[in-house]
């Protein structure tokens, strides 16, 4: 908590200015020692500001709310004025008096989230601040980037990567400039496996009809029998191997190297109903996702069912997602 040291001819304690819920840290007193200029951020959350109050406690009051966070503040020597540095490497000159603000030195590359972790050759889109034509770098190697704007950007995770090893990853500006922004600390794993969701849906698996002419939707649900194809990440090594950035080929299939099988949870008295497995690896002409291709049951209720999958490893590593089904 932010902690005030007051020292007077008939009084010398510590008052507490905390308040509930939130993290002061970084304090700073202007010269005239009237105002107390420091970041604060709420503690279910990353989203450093900066706030200013009077001295004695009172005015306490948010003078940023920037989406990226402010990373560095100063007092102007007046403490009429603060500088900022948010996550982007913007400068901002805020007059505390009015809340007038103005950039003086617009964004440059930088991750906005400090941690990250994932399997080999999974996709990530962090939250990050670019500019057309910037790098992405791993340790200082040049890796590529897939999409970037919109506050984030997407690369995928390189195949020959050493698992639980930290690597740092940074954004390289397309100019040089000097700036060393925020950068994201990378673990990948071997196997990380989860089904992607759809993206209207997300208490549903994104998956297509057997021939792939549209996908399976509450409205447009599979029906019993049927083949289906489900996509998912995190399934780990692929036999042939795909180089990093690229689709994989539609001949030959890349194929999961670790087994995969298939199922509805207590779906038969006797336990779980396995489902017939047809294909599980790359998706064809898609860059780091996987596609699993099961048979649904010959007869299924009710119209939402649990599909689990498993790699058969010494290690189980499950999986499960909702399908919409026409009994």
């Amino acid at each position: 908590s932010l902690r005030l040291l007051r020292l007077a001819d008939t009084f010398a304690g510590t008052v507490s200015l905390a308040v509930p819920g939130r993290e002061d840290y970084a304090p700073q007193l202007s010269q005239d020692g009237a105002r107390i200029l420091f970041l604060s951020r709420p503690l279910d959350s990353d989203d450093p500001q900066a706030f200013v109050m009077e001295s004695g406690g009172t005015g306490r009051r948010p003078v940023t709310a920037e989406p990226e966070g402010i990373r560095a503040i100063a007092f102007s020597g007046n403490g009429q004025a603060a500088w900022a540095l948010t996550r982007t490497g913007r400068v901002l000159h805020i007059v505390l008096d009015t809340g007038e603000t103005r950039q003086v030195i617009g964004p440059v590359p930088a991750f906005l989230t400090g941690d990250t972790s994932g399997g080999l050759g999974q996709i990530l889109t962090p939250a990050a601040s670019v500019l057309p034509g910037d790098e992405l770098e791993i340790e200082g190697i040049a890796t590529p980037l897939l999409k970037a704007g919109n506050g984030a950007v997407t690369f995928q995770i390189p195949w020959d990567l050493e698992a639980y090893t930290t690597y740092m990853v940074g954004l390289r500006p397309r100019e040089p400039t000097g700036w060393e922004g925020g950068t994201l600390r990378l673990v990948p794993t071997v196997y990380a496996p989860w089904f992607v969701r759809h993206p209207n849906l997300p208490d549903f698996a994104l998956a297509a009809h057997g021939d792939f002419s549209a996908l399976v939707t509450p409205e447009n649900p599979a029906r019993a029998g049927e083949i289906v194809h489900l996509y998912a990440q995190g399934l780990g090594p692929v036999d042939p191997p795909v180089e990093t950035g690229q689709p994989a080929p539609v001949a030959p299939l890349s194929q999961a190297a670790a087994p995969v099988r298939c199922f509805v949870p207590y779906g038969q008295p006797s336990g779980d109903l396995p489902v017939e497995l047809f294909y599980a690896g790359l998706a064809p002409g898609m860059i780091g996702y996987y596609q699993i291709s099961v048979r649904l049951p010959g007869s299924v209720s009710p119209e939402y069912f649990q599909l689990n999958c498993e790699l058969a490893l010494p290690y189980t590593y499950g999986f499960g997602a909702r399908l919409a089904v026409q009994p």
